[in-house]
């Protein structure tokens, strides 16, 4: 609660001081939560009797390290594959062949959804190309459309194989993959088809 609270508290301030000064930095937009997590070990050896001796011996727990370095290899693979510039590369793919524009807003917050392994890197990578290719389309059929783009590219990185957060749950509880991913896949599909079907709805309507 208080990182979470420190975070709601400054992150609004940090977005504001960085506009006002048109500041583009990666340390200032992730101060709110750097201080956060600080307030939250003061709180820990303040009110909880946290010791030293005891917060290094947990951090040296064998899952702890594992669980670690599990998160930066994969932060580290996920940047890679963004920065190599796939998702345009797969792009230009797509109008080479002609493939139907719903496909394409569907395929590539897909592609960049399983790539990414997070929400905020699909709609990133993706998301811009995306609202380019509006630009041809009618203002009443884009909400179909984002709407589209937005349901399958979480279905793609709900499959991702550096959906980082599935990962570490997974590792954990010490689960199967193949009984989660078979899970995931029935849900995924659902979804996938309710989005299909109310964006063909949508457009009908309009």
């Amino acid at each position: 609660m208080v990182v979470v609270g420190a975070v709601a508290l400054l992150d609004p301030m940090a977005g504001r001081l960085a506009k006002a000064h048109g500041i583009e930095n990666m340390l200032l937009r992730r101060a709110p939560v750097l201080i956060g997590l600080a307030a939250g070990m003061v709180w820990l050896f303040l009110y909880r009797g946290l010791r030293w001796g005891a917060l290094g011996r947990l951090l040296l727990k064998r899952n702890v390290l594992e669980m670690a370095f599990l998160a930066l290899g994969v932060m580290v693979f996920k940047a890679v594959l963004e920065r190599s510039g796939a998702v345009e590369a797969l792009r230009l793919e797509f109008e080479n062949w002609r493939v139907p524009l719903a496909v394409v807003v569907a395929g590539m917050p897909f592609i960049a959804g399983m790539v990414a392994g997070i929400t905020v890197g699909f709609v990133g990578a993706s998301f811009p190309l995306v609202v380019e290719l509006m630009q041809s389309v009618p203002q009443a059929e884009r909400a179909a459309y984002y709407f589209l783009a937005f349901t399958v590219g979480y279905a793609g990185m709900m499959f991702s194989p550096v959906h980082i957060c599935l990962i570490i749950t997974i590792d954990y509880f010490g689960a199967r993959f193949r009984k989660i991913y078979g899970r995931l896949t029935a849900l995924c599909a659902i979804s996938i088809a309710c989005s299909v079907a109310l964006f063909l709805a949508y457009r009908w309507w309009q």
